[in-house]
């Protein structure tokens, strides 16, 4: 299940990635930048059942059924993706607005060295 769930997770982000410059435009980078947050945190929280129901084996709780996990985790892995396709465009635009173009290397090579060492 894990493959499909990191295969519906990278359609969204495509799909939304068609969108996402739209939506920066018509909302604003700071908007977008909470928003994409937003689709994050739906997916850390999502993960947090089927964690929940490997330490208690025993509850028997719609929460902790199979059926409920495996479709949150889904519709969490698309909010995630669509969330993930605006912030990318978000934030690019926030480090372009924050350079002159004499500085835009430096910033943009400051942001991935962050970015890849985290």
């Amino acid at each position: 299940m894990g493959y499909y769930l990191l295969a519906t997770l990278y359609l969204s982000i495509a799909v939304g990635s068609l969108m996402s410059t739209a939506i920066n435009k018509k909302l604003g980078r700071y908007k977008c930048l909470i928003l994409g947050g937003f689709g994050h945190f739906t997916f850390v929280f999502a993960n947090v059942f089927p964690a929940y129901q490997s330490d208690h084996l025993d509850n028997k709780s719609w929460y902790t059924s199979s059926g409920f996990m495996i479709t949150l985790l889904f519709f969490c892995a698309v909010l995630n993706g669509l969330g993930a396709a605006i912030i990318w465009v978000a934030q690019g635009s926030y480090v372009a607005s924050c350079c002159i173009p004499k500085t835009k290397g430096f910033f943009y090579g400051f942001f991935w060295v962050i970015y890849m060492s985290s």
